[in-house]
């Protein structure tokens, strides 16, 4: 079960996330504070993390810069989570770090959607890599087992 990390000091908000992706299947780990979950990201693997712009003492493009120090992958699926509209220097920092953003407020389907997404990214060999499973597994020069390579168009 893939785990994400909630981390929002609005309470009501961490429990609608929670219960939105335990209903998509997903294991959530919650906290109320940058620190904690700086702390949290330190002692456990996460798929993906929800974080809000404003949190008190250490916002979110704090915890996303400790993120990509910490976890360069995790930083690649870091969600933010803002009520309020970007500024023009915190847009263009989010477009450059191609930070995705969850506007509040927010229903299940916008989760569900998100959710989706970092999903299909997951699933993505980043356009210009390959384009099947089969050839995914050769240009890396791993062999498949006979079985596997007629299941996915290639050659035993």
């Amino acid at each position: 079960m893939k785990k994400i990390l909630i981390i929002d000091d609005e309470p009501n908000i961490v429990e609608i996330l929670r219960l939105f992706t335990a209903r998509m299947g997903y294991d959530s780990d919650c906290v109320h504070s940058g620190r904690a979950g700086i702390e949290k990201i330190k002692m456990n693997q996460y798929w993906t993390l929800f974080c809000d712009l404003q949190l008190p003492g250490f916002n979110g493009l704090s915890v996303y810069e400790h993120v990509k120090e910490l976890c360069a992958d995790l930083s690649k699926k870091f969600v933010l989570l803002t009520g309020t509209v970007p500024d023009q220097d915190t847009e263009a920092m989010l477009a450059a770090q191609k930070i995705k953003v969850l506007l509040k407020p927010f229903y299940f389907e916008d989760i569900r959607k998100m959710l989706d997404e970092l999903e299909t990214e997951q699933l993505d060999f980043r356009e210009q890599g390959p384009k099947s499973l089969y050839e995914h597994v050769v240009l890396s020069g791993t062999a498949l087992k006979p079985e596997l390579a007629t299941c996915c168009g290639g050659r035993s």
